[in-house]
């Protein structure tokens, strides 16, 4: 059988087209074969052509913008022309790449809120620390610069007196009533003073009591002072059981001399009742005067038995006891002991 096409024939070459044109070149046993007579070689015979000499390479597909996609660029910094980019921000082109972007921003977003919360809590507790200490400094200063300060001046300051630093919370307000008791006792002695010297200028008598009220005017507001008001004053800031039967003591005999002095016995130095009244015929003005000096004593009576009971009420509120009070005598007692007892082996040892 005859294959089809044509026949390359001895001393010829196919052309392109396939046509049997010219004759082949000699050619040597030494030489190359030439590339034209490369001839594939089936059961029917067809021409050869460039595209059929060796099997095409397998084609790629052209590279897409989202194998070339760049996750971190900004597309709207491109304006208009960033839709071109808009298969850019579209996670499956890269495999989820972009979705594991944004958790880790999140994850650091949520950690740096968390540390600034913390360091917002240590701001705080900081600022509170602070404020802590101010007030600190504002109640312990005052106790470790105690400087006498009282009486004010221009008298000359010769003891400590603060009621807001040195008394306890629950008895501020029983030790400032106390102490208003007693300056209440000075304006009426200077009451009873004025009473006194108004009866003098009558032509009344009266000149004694007008000298006992100003020994007393002088002499009551001291004594009031040191024998009842500061020993109670002591006594709530160091809740001392003895100190607080030494104000009952002195502070009943203070109620008993204002009660005599509101009644006014002659030749007691009171503008009380009774010398009040016996003026009162022979000049009203001098008898109207020492009538308002015996109603602020008979005041100031109430407000004493007022506060001589608040002061019961609070020291047995405080667990205060004869049996207490006995034993701080016995150890106070034994401290002074044990202090002379150590002064004296000192002074032995330096001899």
């Amino acid at each position: 059988m005859r294959p089809e096409g044509p026949v390359l024939r001895p001393g010829h070459h196919l052309t392109a087209s396939g046509a049997d044109l010219h004759p082949a070149p000699s050619t040597s046993l030494l030489s190359p074969p030439s590339p034209c007579l490369l001839l594939h070689f089936t059961k029917s015979a067809r021409p050869l052509s460039p595209g059929n000499l060796l099997p095409p390479f397998p084609s790629l597909p052209p590279p897409t913008p989202k194998t070339m996609s760049n996750p971190f660029r900004d597309v709207s910094a491109y304006g208009d022309s960033g839709e071109q980019y808009s298969d850019y921000n579209d996670s499956s082109a890269y495999g989820g790449g972009n979705s594991m972007a944004m958790g880790s921003l999140e994850e650091r977003e949520r950690r740096l809120e968390e540390r600034e919360r913390d360091l917002q809590r240590r701001e705080n507790q900081l600022e509170y620390r602070s404020l802590k200490l101010g007030e600190a400094e504002q109640v312990v200063a005052p106790k470790l610069n105690r400087q006498p300060n009282w009486p004010p001046r221009p008298l000359k300051p010769l003891i400590y007196h603060n009621i807001q630093v040195d008394i306890p919370e629950d008895g501020r307000t029983l030790v400032k009533r106390v102490y208003f008791s007693w300056m209440l006792t000075c304006a009426v002695l200077l009451l009873n003073v004025v009473g006194c010297l108004a009866r003098l200028a009558s032509n009344s008598g009266g000149g004694v009591d007008f000298g006992i009220s100003l020994v007393l005017c002088i002499i009551l507001p001291v004594v009031s002072f040191v024998f009842w008001y500061r020993p109670f004053y002591k006594a709530v800031r160091k809740n001392k059981s003895i100190l607080y039967f030494v104000f009952i003591f002195t502070y009943s005999f203070h109620i008993l001399t204002a009660i005599i002095l509101a009644i006014g016995i002659p030749n007691t130095g009171s503008s009380g009742f009774i010398n009040a009244l016996g003026v009162l015929s022979k000049n009203l003005v001098a008898s109207i005067i020492m009538l308002i000096a015996a109603g602020f004593w008979v005041l100031l009576c109430l407000f004493l038995v007022w506060q001589i009971k608040d002061v019961i009420l609070h020291y047995r509120r405080k667990g205060v006891t004869m049996a207490r009070a006995g034993r701080e005598v016995v150890e106070s007692e034994a401290g002074q002991a044990a202090i002379a007892s150590a002064a004296k082996s000192a002074a032995a040892s330096q001899v």
